[in-house]
């Protein structure tokens, strides 16, 4: 793997990533009726979370956030914006829940990707650079579900963490294959992003199990 561009492409996914789910962060404040601060609040812990798991599994110290606060600054901005757009949402007719779960998305495909390369880069087994990237992808979402008092996307049955393993292992598994960098990242990114996709538009989910009444 190319450092140089992987040090480049994980630094770009992760302001993009972090400002996306900063976003939807600031729309589930919306959702609970937050004030300014709230939204802010909620939208640097969604968007700096799951890095800041990453971070700490991997023995990296200080985490990046208190290494670089510009992550905080882009997640803050992005709250902050959401708050005074999200009335914009409203006189549209746009559903809020709608935008949430589509930026979520997005976030999600992006931080398991640029989570499964930063692990790459430290030599950690597959499957653990398969775990750090979806962890890295979930984690935001999970905190900022359970600080609203919202039931976690992660356990709702349709298709989520099963998007970021994919993306995950698309990556890892291209890059393994000799892809290109810039191939790798697009290609695993879309993976995520549409078996999610898929599973918002379709309903489609993993088996479930159903318990027997024995009576």
């Amino acid at each position: 793997m190319d450092l140089t561009f992987t040090d480049a492409t994980i630094t770009f996914l992760s302001y993009v990533g972090t400002a996306v789910f900063a976003v939807s962060g600031g729309l589930t404040a919306a959702r609970r009726g937050m004030d300014l601060f709230g939204f802010v609040v909620i939208a640097m812990i969604t968007g700096t979370g799951g890095g800041t798991l990453r971070d700490v599994l991997l023995g990296i110290g200080p985490v990046t956030w208190i290494r670089d606060p510009s992550f905080l600054i882009v997640a803050a901005i992005a709250g902050a914006v959401t708050f005074f757009g999200a009335p914009l949402l409203e006189r549209l007719d746009v559903p809020r829940r709608g935008v949430l779960v589509w930026a979520d998305a997005v976030g999600l495909a992006i931080f398991a990707v640029s989570g499964t390369q930063l692990a790459m880069t430290y030599d950690v087994p597959a499957i653990s650079a398969v775990l750090l990237g979806m962890l890295t992808a979930v984690g935001g979402g999970v905190l900022r579900d359970l600080l609203s008092d919202t039931m976690p996307l992660i356990l709702h049955k349709d298709l989520y963490a099963t998007a970021a393993v994919i993306g995950s292992i698309t990556v890892l598994a291209l890059d393994r294959l000799g892809a290109d960098p810039v191939t790798g990242t697009v290609v695993a990114t879309l993976a995520g992003f549409g078996v999610r996709a898929y599973g918002i538009l379709s309903g489609w989910s993993l088996p479930q199990y159903r318990q027997r009444d024995l009576g």
